[in-house]
């Protein structure tokens, strides 16, 4: 599995996550439930953070993929 490949699969979990942390959201909001609004937003934020890393993952890759390139022809 290529170093791209992972990424994007990365970058497919952490959209999942989103869309389950919204619904989280959703259902806190409607109980006011604050301690499952405390679990989305934390959440939330790991996605984010997994989605960042994703992405300057594949930035790097397509990167060195560059330079290989440069070196070869």
């Amino acid at each position: 599995m290529t170093v791209s490949a992972i990424a994007s699969t990365g970058l497919h979990q952490a959209e999942a996550g989103f869309g389950k942390a919204a619904a989280q959201f959703t259902g806190a909001a409607e109980t006011a439930d604050s301690v499952s609004l405390s679990d989305a937003a934390v959440a939330m934020i790991e996605n984010r953070n997994a989605y960042s890393a994703n992405i300057q993952t594949l930035k790097v890759a397509d990167q060195i993929e560059q330079a290989a390139i440069g070196l070869i022809g």
